[in-house]
């Protein structure tokens, strides 16, 4: 479970930082246009990074 946890939270801090920094290359990358609102995706990377936050936070002890 602990390192379950902890891959995820890796994953989601990844993630979440590149949305934040770089929100429209997933869209060049998926072929499509790019978003006329970029704040509303890296707000939604931002959240994915807190929760890996979260994750990361509940590897320590996975059953409590």
């Amino acid at each position: 479970m602990q390192l379950t946890l902890r891959l995820a939270a890796i994953y989601n801090i990844l993630w979440g930082a590149w949305v934040v920094i770089f929100p429209q290359h997933f869209f060049s990358i998926a072929g499509m246009e790019p978003i006329n609102y970029p704040v509303v995706w890296q707000g939604m990377g931002m959240v994915i990074g807190v929760y890996g936050l979260g994750y990361y936070w509940a590897s320590y002890d996975p059953m409590r």
